[in-house]
């Protein structure tokens, strides 16, 4: 939807709902601002255009055939059909109306739910939110089919970067690694948000899937780096294990390569390394559950503006509440997809890969809602 406003006199625009919303939080859109879209009479203050506008069809959330409700445009809730009302663009609970209400006259946008991350979280554990993992697929397959080009053509351009980025740099010891380190989270971060815009219905480029590449970059970066490092403790009481009979055999020493190393350590199993293994097993079981618990964190630094920590403890938090469906949801999205995506001989991963990112902000979307600053 493209919108006009006046400023200094002079007729500015068009810009679309999101730009919109934006200069008005930023105050460059006062209350009083003259604004004008197709289909409205005639020019109106900002406030009461925003008063009587009909919800776009992003924003519009119906009733699912599953009974599941309404989802509050303001604390991100689900409610029954007959416990909301429709104000502005979106349908709001009945705790949230009377914030709302005072929203509209005062000519501040409304939705994008609590700035405070604790309370967001509170708010949507409070809710009951829901999780369709069908629905989420299907809404993320009907994305894909209406956007293909720039679905796809975003992933494929995200990891072609990562990829030469990390070749190139690869041909120094160690630094395609630390590249990869420092860039996955801010190029999956800003494709996440680039799916998350078109989901919403926003106007985007392909450009726009490099937008963790901004002011957000550090915290993304910051959210992968630490999860990483988290990952990697797992591991190690296991590989401690591992290391010290190697270290007292003098394999080390004796100049053997890994496979000799690794034969000798299997053919005299010693108890630290029966202990290694069943360390190796329990710290995989604790990395799955962390890769679960944090689906969410790179979409909360970078659309609600968390800090990498606080979208962390967000995402673990309110994915506990459904954090087996969440599981299944997870192995469906990476491991049947990949193998639907082999098994279409290799260039299924085009599709079945993308797929999984547009499926989980889908997801995303229904449990969070548009994004709002946090801290």
């Amino acid at each position: 939807m493209n919108w006009y406003y006046v400023e200094g006199g002079q007729q500015q625009g068009p810009i679309g709902d999101a730009e919109l919303e934006n200069k008005a939080r930023a105050g460059e859109i006062t209350p009083e601002t003259l604004v004008w879209r197709e289909g409205m009479a005639g020019w109106q203050p900002y406030r009461e255009a925003m008063a009587a506008r009909e919800p776009s069809p992003s924003l519009r959330m119906e009733p699912s055939a599953t009974g599941a409700g309404v989802v509050c445009g303001e604390c991100g809730g689900t409610f029954p059909t007959e416990e909301v009302i429709r104000m502005g663009d979106r349908y709001i609970c009945a705790n949230c109306k009377p914030v709302v209400a005072q929203k509209l006259q005062e000519g501040a946008p409304i939705g994008g739910g609590p700035s405070d991350p604790d309370d967001l979280a509170r708010q949507i554990i409070a809710g009951g939110y829901t999780t369709d993992i069908g629905d989420w697929l299907g809404r993320g397959w009907q994305v894909l089919k209406e956007n293909f080009w720039l679905v796809v053509g975003g992933f494929f351009l995200v990891h072609l970067v990562l990829v030469g980025i990390t070749l190139v740099l690869g041909l120094v010891p160690l630094l395609g690694n630390v590249a990869q380190l420092v860039l996955q989270g801010p190029l999956f971060g800003g494709l996440m948000w680039y799916y998350a815009r078109l989901i919403r219905g926003e106007d985007v480029g392909i450009g726009d899937a490099f937008s963790g590449f901004g002011p957000r970059f550090v915290q993304l970066m910051l959210a992968h780096i630490v999860a990483s490092v988290f990952y990697f403790l797992c591991y190690l009481p296991a590989i401690i294990c591992f290391a010290i009979p190697v270290i007292q055999s003098g394999l080390f020493e004796s100049g053997a390569n890994v496979e000799q190393i690794v034969n000798q350590m299997f053919q005299e199993l010693s108890p630290l390394m029966i202990a290694g293994m069943a360390l190796a097993f329990v710290g995989l079981l604790v990395q799955i559950y962390l890769y679960v618990s944090w689906i969410f964190a790179l979409p909360l630094v970078i659309d609600r503006e968390m800090s990498f920590w606080t979208a962390l403890q967000v995402s673990r938090r309110v994915v506990a509440v459904h954090w087996w469906l969440f599981f299944v949801f997870a192995i469906l999205l990476y491991f049947l997809l990949t193998i639907v995506g082999v098994i279409a001989c290799c260039v299924g991963l085009l599709v079945t890969l993308p797929l999984f990112f547009v499926a989980q902000m889908v997801a995303y979307e229904d449990i969070f809602g548009g994004g709002s600053p946090g801290v």
